[in-house]
């Protein structure tokens, strides 16, 4: 009987769904002109929330959105929803140019968005950059999916995805102190310390690195990647027994899935299995 209720309820909201889409057809631009400011905001956010009901990207959905965005067009929410399914589907120019339009509404919210879309799916290093930079002459937080990023960490990492290891390590350094400022070291993201690490081992200054690395070990949840790049900076340092006991522990963190990933991309500098056993291999050859 429950099945059978919910199976009614669901093709109601189907039915009135497609009502609602066939109202959305008459409606025409000398119709929008009728409509004061308050309705204009108030019927869009309407059909906003009926396309978040339909499929992501299907013709339903994005018609839509686009009548959403007709009738206010001043609606920063609709052009972004707007903008997801060509960035899903590799069309960047016109992902691009629908969040532009969210941004020249609120810059405040979508420019740091943007560049962190830019930074993290696309692997623009220049173009985040460019969008970290601006966003931080309004705010220094970046607001994406229900997460503040700090600027200077996100600069950080454009920097380092650029090669760019001097300008990469000044901003991991004020990240840390501001904030340490703000919220004391239990906020702060271990992965800066393994990205100041990363840094100074390719700068060969390996006893620096590990100042950073062990910082980060004594997280409440430390990395499988501090481990690992402590265990190489013990071993160019001669310490094989020390660089053993590291790369022991990196391995367990990693089969406990406690390393740097994110959900639906690599991390610069992904660990993988086959850099803890190559490195493990080197270091059983010197014990």
């Amino acid at each position: 009987m429950e099945n059978w209720w919910t199976s009614y309820r669901n093709l109601l909201g189907v039915i009135l769904g497609l009502i609602l889409l066939q109202s959305c057809d008459r409606l025409s631009n000398e119709t929008y002109a009728h409509l004061d400011a308050n309705e204009r905001r108030k019927i869009s956010n309407e059909y906003l929330a009926l396309a978040k009901t339909l499929s992501l990207g299907s013709p339903e959905a994005m018609r839509t959105l686009e009548k959403a965005a007709r009738i206010n067009p001043k609606n920063e929410l609709v052009w972004q929803e707007l903008s997801w399914p060509y960035l899903y589907n590799g069309l960047y120019k016109q992902w691009n140019e629908y969040m532009e339009k969210a941004i020249e509404i609120n810059p405040k919210e979508w420019q740091g968005n943007r560049g962190y879309v830019k930074l993290t799916y696309l692997k623009d290093y220049g173009g985040a950059l460019y969008d970290f930079e601006a966003h931080d002459t309004i705010k220094t937080d970046i607001s994406h999916e229900g997460r503040l990023y700090s600027t200077h960490y996100l600069k950080g990492l454009c920097y380092l995805g650029l090669k760019n290891y001097d300008e990469a390590e000044k901003s991991f350094d004020q990240y840390l102190i501001t904030e340490s400022q703000k919220t004391g070291t239990y906020e702060i993201d271990a992965t800066a310390y393994v990205y100041l690490g990363l840094i100074h081992i390719d700068k060969q200054q390996y006893k620096k690195a590990l100042t950073y690395l062990n910082k980060g070990l004594e997280e409440q949840n430390p990395l499988a990647d501090a481990y690992y790049h402590a265990a190489y900076a013990q071993f160019m340092l001669g310490e094989a027994q020390l660089a053993y006991e590291y790369i022991t522990e990196s391995k367990k963190l990693f089969e406990a899935k406690q390393y740097n990933k994110q959900r639906l991309n690599t991390v610069l500098f992904q660990l993988y299995e086959r850099d803890l056993e190559n490195l493990e291999a080197e270091i059983n050859c010197f014990l």
